[in-house]
Protein backbone atom coordinates (compact mmCIF):
# COMPACT_ATOMS: atom_id res chain seq x y z
CA UNK A 1 0.00 0.00 0.00
CA UNK A 2 1.01 3.37 -1.03
CA UNK A 3 0.87 6.26 1.27
CA UNK A 4 0.21 9.73 0.52
CA UNK A 5 2.68 12.06 1.92
CA UNK A 6 2.83 16.35 1.34
CA UNK A 7 6.41 16.17 -0.90
CA UNK A 8 6.57 19.81 0.80
CA UNK A 9 6.84 18.58 3.85
CA UNK A 10 8.82 15.79 2.82
CA UNK A 11 11.59 18.06 1.81
CA UNK A 12 11.58 20.32 4.51
CA UNK A 13 11.55 17.28 7.05
CA UNK A 14 14.94 16.00 5.16
CA UNK A 15 16.44 19.38 5.78
CA UNK A 16 15.30 19.73 9.33
CA UNK A 17 16.79 16.39 10.35
CA UNK A 18 19.70 17.27 8.03
CA UNK A 19 18.78 13.93 5.87
CA UNK A 20 18.26 11.63 8.04
CA UNK A 21 14.30 11.68 7.59
CA UNK A 22 15.64 11.18 4.06
CA UNK A 23 16.77 7.46 4.61
CA UNK A 24 13.76 6.83 6.64
CA UNK A 25 11.66 8.40 3.70
CA UNK A 26 13.54 6.28 1.01
CA UNK A 27 13.27 3.00 3.44
CA UNK A 28 9.70 3.09 3.20
CA UNK A 29 9.25 4.08 -0.32
CA UNK A 30 11.29 1.05 -1.34
CA UNK A 31 8.65 -1.03 0.43
CA UNK A 32 5.78 0.72 -1.54
CA UNK A 33 7.87 0.45 -5.29
CA UNK A 34 8.38 -2.98 -4.31
CA UNK A 35 4.74 -3.37 -3.57
CA UNK A 36 3.65 -2.79 -6.64
CA UNK A 37 5.99 -5.17 -8.44
CA UNK A 38 9.77 -3.45 -7.88
CA UNK A 39 12.61 -5.36 -7.09
CA UNK A 40 14.65 -2.90 -5.00
CA UNK A 41 17.61 -4.34 -2.78
CA UNK A 42 17.82 -4.20 0.88
CA UNK A 43 18.08 -0.59 2.20
CA UNK A 44 21.21 -1.55 4.02
CA UNK A 45 22.96 -1.40 1.03
CA UNK A 46 23.53 2.68 1.69
CA UNK A 47 25.59 2.25 4.57
CA UNK A 48 28.44 0.72 2.17
CA UNK A 49 30.15 2.88 -0.36
CA UNK A 50 29.49 1.81 -4.12
CA UNK A 51 27.05 -0.02 -2.82
CA UNK A 52 24.72 2.65 -2.22
CA UNK A 53 24.77 3.59 -5.60
CA UNK A 54 23.71 0.04 -7.02
CA UNK A 55 21.01 0.62 -4.11
CA UNK A 56 20.09 3.77 -5.68
CA UNK A 57 19.84 2.91 -9.48
CA UNK A 58 17.74 0.00 -8.71
CA UNK A 59 15.74 2.58 -6.76
CA UNK A 60 15.16 4.27 -9.92
CA UNK A 61 14.95 1.63 -12.05
CA UNK A 62 12.37 0.08 -9.60
CA UNK A 63 10.22 3.65 -9.44
CA UNK A 64 11.15 4.83 -13.70
CA UNK A 65 9.77 1.53 -14.54
CA UNK A 66 6.83 0.64 -11.76
CA UNK A 67 5.64 3.89 -10.91
CA UNK A 68 6.16 6.65 -13.01
CA UNK A 69 6.45 3.95 -16.06
CA UNK A 70 8.37 5.87 -18.04
CA UNK A 71 11.32 3.45 -18.51
CA UNK A 72 14.00 6.06 -18.05
CA UNK A 73 16.09 5.31 -15.17
CA UNK A 74 19.30 6.32 -16.06
CA UNK A 75 18.00 10.21 -16.72
CA UNK A 76 16.34 9.75 -13.08
CA UNK A 77 19.57 8.33 -11.81
CA UNK A 78 21.87 10.97 -12.87
CA UNK A 79 18.89 13.66 -11.79
CA UNK A 80 19.53 11.76 -8.52
CA UNK A 81 22.95 12.30 -8.43
CA UNK A 82 23.21 16.13 -9.13
CA UNK A 83 20.03 17.43 -7.84
CA UNK A 84 18.75 15.17 -5.16
CA UNK A 85 15.96 17.22 -3.92
CA UNK A 86 13.70 17.14 -7.43
CA UNK A 87 13.53 13.80 -7.46
CA UNK A 88 12.42 13.34 -3.79
CA UNK A 89 9.92 15.67 -4.51
CA UNK A 90 8.63 14.14 -8.03
CA UNK A 91 8.88 10.77 -6.71
CA UNK A 92 6.37 11.21 -3.62
CA UNK A 93 4.05 13.23 -5.94
CA UNK A 94 3.74 10.06 -8.30
CA UNK A 95 3.48 7.53 -5.57
CA UNK A 96 0.69 9.82 -4.25
CA UNK A 97 -0.74 9.60 -7.73
CA UNK A 98 -0.84 5.57 -7.30
CA UNK A 99 -1.85 5.52 -4.06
Amino acid sequence: MVKKRNPVLVVILILITVGLYGIYWIVKTKEEINSVGGEIPTAWLLIFPFANLYFLFRYVEGFSNYVRKDENPILWFVLWMFVPIIPVVLVQMDLNRIG
